[in-house]
């Protein structure tokens, strides 16, 4: 079975990235294994220092679950094994090491999401994934426009 891990956030992007390639499941010989990816930006030293870790993980868990709910449920819809996972870093790096961590054979990401490079084509994770993936990455067409 083929296994493919999708990184999703709350952009436009990641959700056009999800229904795009639910629209294109006929491409695969077999219905793939979906891994959902939310990458948390770990806060900044001042609020890190005030909070108990444990807080911490609970705020990244929270969001991360926000944003991969809506993909996972409409996947679930198209008859996928979807698994999800939130973890914390560099969203390119993440990405990357989980890929090669499971093992997956494909990424499958939005051009742009959440990033602080909204203004560029493909994005810095996009970028940095291309850069560092040993797996193919597909990227869909996303027709929004900022």
């Amino acid at each position: 079975m083929i296994r493919i891990l999708l990184p999703v956030d709350d952009s436009p992007e990641s959700s056009q990235a999800v229904a795009t390639f639910a629209q294109r499941l006929g491409w695969y010989r077999d219905k793939p294994e979906v891994h959902l990816l939310n990458v948390q930006t770990p806060l900044r030293g001042d609020i890190a220092r005030f909070l108990k870790p444990d807080l911490i993980e609970q705020y990244h868990r929270e969001e991360g679950v926000k944003a991969v709910d809506a993909q996972k449920h409409q996947l679930a819809a198209a008859g996928l094994d979807v698994h999800t996972d939130v973890r914390v870093g560099n969203a390119a790096e993440v990405i990357v090491g989980l890929a090669k961590e499971l093992q997956c054979d494909q990424i499958v990401m939005g051009s742009r999401g959440l990033g602080s490079a909204g203004g560029w084509f493909l994005g810095s994770t996009v970028t940095g994934g291309l850069h560092q993936s040993t797996v193919p990455l597909l990227v869909p067409r996303c027709s929004f426009r900022r």
